[in-house]
């Protein structure tokens, strides 16, 4: 047993250790450097960025809703798609929590 959780120790300290240095996504600058540049006289120059910006949420809004409620954060920031995930997985811990209460007396 001891030998088992060394291995497994050692397996985990080891994908640490080479996750480390993954980079996240690099947004590429949008910024024109030749050519025609655009005016910036008297603007904000991130007024000049022409992508959509999403609405800011407050995470710690979102955290709270989500303590009150599992899946009212998800659906604060308009991630739907999470709130099954969230009750599945809720779901299944209750569920093999059962189970083992059912089935180990000790």
């Amino acid at each position: 047993m001891l030998k088992l959780s060394l291995i497994f120790t050692t397996f985990c300290l080891l994908f640490l250790y080479h996750t480390i240095n993954v980079a996240a996504q690099k947004k590429e600058d949008t910024l024109i450097l030749s050519g025609n540049k655009p005016d910036t006289s008297g603007k904000n120059i991130l007024a000049l960025d022409t992508t959509v910006r999403k609405k800011k949420y407050n995470p710690k809004v979102a955290t709270f809703r989500s303590l009150v409620l599992p899946g009212w954060g998800q659906a604060y920031n308009k991630q739907y798609w999470k709130i099954p995930i969230v009750y599945g997985a809720l779901g299944t811990t209750a569920g093999v929590f059962l189970y083992n209460l059912k089935t180990n007396n000790l």
